[in-house]
């Protein structure tokens, strides 16, 4: 039974990538999780912290095929996270207590969090190679089609002629950009953590620790963080925010965009202070920006751009009409006074030709 989209048969390679689900299977995750172990013990047995026989044994059987899933299934459930039912089942199986040395000195949230960065330092190299071959087709397209004439667009609807090479190179330039993201998370998010249980790496001594800590970097290709990140999610926020920007958030903006130019538009004529209604009839964040950015009916530009609606000329028609009304008070000393309001109403129709200066 299908539980989500990437579940489906039918429909997961559209909504997916079938390298990509495969680094994120239970296999996978628990095979870093392995990974992780044996360069630990790599690294402290050349360090002469755990004997090099119980480095070679846990080399040895530190391997997926030897996981119990049903059995890492249960523990899982009954202690809330997998990384300490992985290590008790390579303890099990190494011959003469040798497994004890494995994750010496070390916490499940280190192998978690490490694990979790090779992850997603081997879903960056698939997501580059598939920007490559895409940024490789649309060079060509640009290359192409320079002189190949199409309607360019502005607020929706056609504008001035552009050519449909200028089009795909806009659009390269989007890719390049993208891939500049890339290579500036990875600075940031290929990070090992390896602290110990509050992070201080007390288990081991305060002579070979952080040395032990930098040859377990250099061992998984990662870099030695500054200080430990147990409870600081920024690194995986940052991934998680780069790949937000993209076509949902673009078409969303597009669609925000169209909403304030007909309320803008609308709102100009009636005559209510647009900034107030914007953000009254909108909790998006991109509407709220727009609306800050409006402050007076004529406004060309603001802090943001060019996104305001321009007056160039208006017809005003006054049409004012009066009515008389007359009402007699009686005051304490029975003089009568007799007063005349006038009530005056004034109707304007405006018609306006307006030019709207939204680039999109």
């Amino acid at each position: 039974m299908m539980a989500s989209i990437v579940d489906s048969h039918i429909f997961k390679d559209i909504f997916g990538h079938a390298a990509m689900r495969s680094l994120w299977t239970d296999e996978a995750r628990t095979a870093y999780y392995l990974k992780w172990e044996v360069a630990l013990a790599t690294v402290q047995a050349k360090l002469k912290i755990i004997p090099q026989e119980a480095c070679d044994e846990i080399i040895v059987k530190a391997n997926v095929e030897n996981i119990d899933f049903d059995k890492l299934k249960e523990k899982t459930e009954l202690i809330g996270y997998p990384v300490l039912g992985v290590v008790q089942q390579i303890v099990s199986i190494c011959r003469d207590g040798l497994g004890e040395w494995c994750h010496w000195g070390a916490t499940t949230q280190d192998v978690t969090d490490s694990a979790t960065v090779m992850a997603i330092r081997d879903s960056l190299d698939i997501i580059e190679g598939d920007l490559d071959h895409i940024m490789s087709s649309v060079a060509k397209l640009a290359e192409d089609h320079r002189l190949t004439p199409m309607a360019g667009r502005s607020n929706l609807q056609q504008a001035v002629p552009i050519s449909f090479g200028f089009k795909m190179a806009r659009l390269l330039a989007t890719f390049q950009r993208h891939k500049e993201r890339i290579e500036e998370i990875r600075k940031r998010v290929l990070t090992l953590e390896f602290g110990g249980a509050a992070g201080t790496l007390a288990t081991l001594n305060a002579d070979i620790a952080l040395k032990c800590q930098e040859e377990l970097a250099r061992e998984l290709g990662l870099a030695q963080p500054e200080i430990a990140w147990h409870t600081e999610r920024d690194r995986f926020a940052e991934v998680g925010i780069i790949f937000r920007i993209g076509v949902i958030g673009e078409k969303k903006f597009t669609r925000v965009k169209f909403i304030v130019i007909v309320t803008v538009l609308i709102l100009l004529l009636v005559g209510i202070p647009v900034s107030i209604v914007l953000t009254k009839r909108s909790n998006t964040k991109a509407t709220k920006m727009m609306a800050k950015t409006v402050t007076t009916p004529n406004m060309e530009t603001s802090t943001t751009g060019s996104y305001i609606p321009r007056i160039t000329s208006a017809t005003i028609k006054t049409t004012t009409t009066t009515k008389k009304t007359t009402t007699t008070t009686t005051t304490t000393t029975t003089t009568k006074t007799t007063t005349t309001t006038t009530t005056t109403t004034t109707t304007t129709t405006m018609m306006l030709e307006t030019t709207t200066i939204i680039h999109g």
